[in-house]
């Protein structure tokens, strides 16, 4: 199986078994770790997901008027340990659903957070839960105004939770939590203790012809897919450096993964037809280090702290060249493709 880079900045797990050693990268991709043990459930929280890496089939039922439930889509999910365990990825793909989450463990609030995207057609917006595991179960929140003015809250549960099979509930509140009612439930069984990575090249798990998201604002960052190699300045010296991009979730977002010196990152684009603008989340490997998300004006992300200076650059020059800066200078990549 091959594996390909790591850039995403957020928090995650790493397997209970024995330490992982880093991933070797090969021209092809990057060779995965050792054998990964295939455990029930962690008490570690750094580890509290490593019970769903791996490839499943899923059956999700919709709750029906009458209370009964249906049988609605079949899935294929692809969940990934990335940057050498401190986040998972999630892949989920059917025919009418394409999905990705990126779940991390924040040690400061003691919180699992699970950033997500689930694009329909020409339309993709990113929402954040957030929560805990508590005696093998995982309940995860978040709020939100819909259409009509109310303020939902939307509550996942992960339950039932064993070696190779698990339940994924979804419901929502409309009155602050005192009353509740069932969206979906999905049934998970494992097929594959470790996800297929794809071959380098400029798509993944997830995408199918581009259809999904055809309109010409989703494509302004496709260029990011595909190999790139060049170097890493920082503070006077210069590194090689790598990047492997996919286009994900039919055409709605683009991955990379990125290494140089030893340290890995990972990136989420996407347009965001709520904001109307292109936006990223991104991980560096170093612990303690949160997910950041960027905003894109024109063909440039700018990536802020939390006082809204402007801490690093990226520019696209005719999707041949990437250029990460930052305004004092003291690190820059340049990139090339292959």
């Amino acid at each position: 199986m091959l594996r390909p880079f790591d850039l995403v900045i957020c928090c995650a797990a790493t397997l209970s078994a024995p330490a992982l050693a880093k991933e070797k990268w090969t021209q092809e991709g990057v060779l995965p770790p050792g054998e990964r043990a295939t455990s029930a459930f962690s008490d570690d929280p750094d580890h509290q997901f490593d019970f769903w890496i791996g490839e499943w089939e899923v059956n999700l039922r919709k709750r029906q008027p009458d209370f009964s439930w249906e049988d609605s889509v079949a899935a294929r999910p692809f969940i990934y340990p990335i940057l050498n365990g401190k986040a998972i990825l999630e892949l989920w793909d059917s025919e009418p659903i394409k999905g990705y989450s990126l779940r991390c463990y924040d040690p400061q609030t003691e919180k699992w957070k699970l950033w997500l995207n689930w694009p329909g057609k020409n339309r993709s917006n990113a929402s954040m839960l957030e929560g805990r595991f508590r005696h093998g179960r995982g309940d995860f929140f978040s709020s939100f105004t819909n259409a009509e003015g109310e303020e939902v809250t939307s509550h996942f549960s992960f339950n039932d939770i064993s070696a190779d099979a698990l339940r994924w509930d979804d419901r929502y509140s409309s009155d602050g939590g005192d009353t509740w009612r069932d969206n979906w439930r999905m049934e998970w069984t494992r097929t594959a203790s470790e996800p297929e990575w794809p071959i380098p090249g400029d798509t993944a798990h997830t995408y199918d012809h581009g259809s999904r998201c055809d309109e010409p604002q989703f494509r302004a960052h496709e260029p990011l897919a595909g190999a790139w190699k060049g170097t890493r300045t920082r503070n006077g010296k210069t590194q090689k450096a790598e990047m492997r991009g996919y286009k994900i979730l039919d055409g709605c977002a683009v991955m990379a993964f990125i290494r140089a010196g030893g340290e890995e990152w990972f990136f989420f684009s996407f347009y965001s037809t709520g904001a109307k603008r292109w936006e990223s989340h991104m991980l560096s490997d170093k612990s303690g280090e949160p997910l950041v998300q960027l905003a894109a004006s024109d063909n440039e992300y700018m990536l802020a702290n939390e006082a809204g200076d402007v801490t690093h650059r990226w520019s696209f020059d005719d999707g041949a060249a990437l250029t990460i800066s930052s305004p004092e200078g003291d690190v820059s990549f340049e990139f090339e493709k292959r």
